[in-house]
């Protein structure tokens, strides 16, 4: 009896909200690829790249796909369109795996559930695990980028589906919540005012 399920969905938008389930292609690569990465958990996690990627031809669509193998099983994402590559950032409490999604001008965290294999996205920015409680991880999203009067970078904690618990006060200036977050951002879980003042850079 197989441990996985046959539903698998990841392609990333740039503008898809927080928490937002992801379809991906999940079909074996037919090129030759070379192991970049690999992370032993509850399943082994390898980054893998084709030609293109190794011809750092970065501006042309990239070959660069996530191998998850299991007892007896494996299976496939390949890195979603407009993103040109990914890297594992690590496991949360055996049953998700945080990987991030980059390209020339972005960089996006998502964490897939590696009980029913559906992907989605936290945020943008880079992801780092700030607490490790199997009641409640939570992470640092770091490098998100907002635009107000030019292009800004700020940095917040979010849960595992999104959710945004606090926004960090460092930076050389600040914006009140209100103006950071989109109309559709899920707030239900933050522990701040909306004119709170978020840090942010530009």
């Amino acid at each position: 009896m197989k441990l996985w399920h046959v539903l698998i969905l990841f392609v990333v938008p740039l503008c898809a909200t927080s928490g937002e389930v992801l379809p991906y292609d999940d079909s074996e690569p037919d090129s030759v690829l070379t192991v970049r990465e690999t992370l032993a958990g509850p399943v082994t996690a390898s980054v893998m790249a084709g030609p293109e990627y190794e011809n750092h031809n970065l501006f042309e669509p990239s070959n660069v796909y996530l191998k998850i193998e299991a007892p007896g099983e494996e299976w496939w994402v390949h890195t979603p369109e407009p993103y040109d590559s990914m890297g594992i950032i690590q496991f949360i409490n055996n049953s998700h795996l945080m990987v991030s999604l980059t390209s020339p001008t972005t960089t996006a965290t998502v964490v897939l559930n590696l009980g029913d294999r559906s992907l989605y996205r936290i945020g943008s920015g880079a992801g780092e695990l700030v607490s490790i409680s199997s009641d409640e991880p939570l992470i640092l999203l770091n490098g998100q980028r907002g635009y107000s009067g030019g292009v800004y970078w700020y940095r917040s904690i979010v849960d595992l589906e999104g959710r945004v618990i606090e926004f960090l006060s460092d930076g050389e200036t600040c914006l009140p919540i209100s103006e950071v977050v989109s109309e559709d951002a899920d707030l239900s879980r933050l522990q701040q005012p909306l004119d709170y003042c978020v840090g942010i850079t530009r």
